[in-house]
């Protein structure tokens, strides 16, 4: 099971690597502007890390001012292990109350497949398409009463009671 903990300003240089693996995930990417983004969420404790032994299998940007997941990206190699889910479930932790946002892939394209179904086991619905970076993508909503357990006392989502014991059968490769 992947270990998640918060960045560190140490895990920058591994962080870009895995990232640069992935490159063709990130429609738009600037290497520069997005190493100062890291840097400004590494000191604000929203970068998240996960790490299967000693490897660096995920990671994931969040905002809990906007509530979104801002960027999330595992290692090729290591998908299908539950690495995304775990990012997910700590990111939700973390996150105040309120909707949740992500942008992703839409419907119909391939790089999307993953990831949609990684949020749909989330609760995520779909929301409004848009562009990004010339790209078309899709806002997908967690909704603050799908996150609140629906009044049972379990602050994790629904979906993620039930996942206890993740199959990691669709990980999400970014966004």
């Amino acid at each position: 099971m992947s270990r998640v903990r918060r960045a560190l300003p140490g895990d920058t240089a591994r962080w870009l690597e895995l990232v640069c693996e992935v490159r063709d995930s990130f429609p738009g990417l600037e290497m520069e502007s997005y190493t100062a983004t890291l840097e400004r969420n590494i000191a604000r404790g929203t970068a998240l890390c996960a790490f299967e032994g000693e490897e660096l299998a995920g990671i994931l940007l969040f905002s809990p001012r906007q509530r979104c997941l801002s960027c999330m990206a595992v290692r090729p190699g290591m998908r299908r292990r539950g690495v995304a889910s775990a990012l997910v479930r700590r990111m939700l932790e973390e996150m105040p109350a309120g909707d949740v946002s992500v942008t992703t892939f839409r419907a119909g394209d391939a790089m999307g497949v993953a990831p949609r179904a990684l949020y749909a086991r989330f609760g995520f619905e779909p929301a409004e398409e848009l562009m990004e970076f010339d790209y078309p993508v899709q806002r997908m909503v967690l909704r603050a009463e799908r996150r609140a357990g629906e009044g049972r006392g379990d602050a994790r989502p629904d979906a993620a009671r039930h996942m206890e014991e993740a199959d990691g059968n669709q990980e999400g490769r970014v966004h």
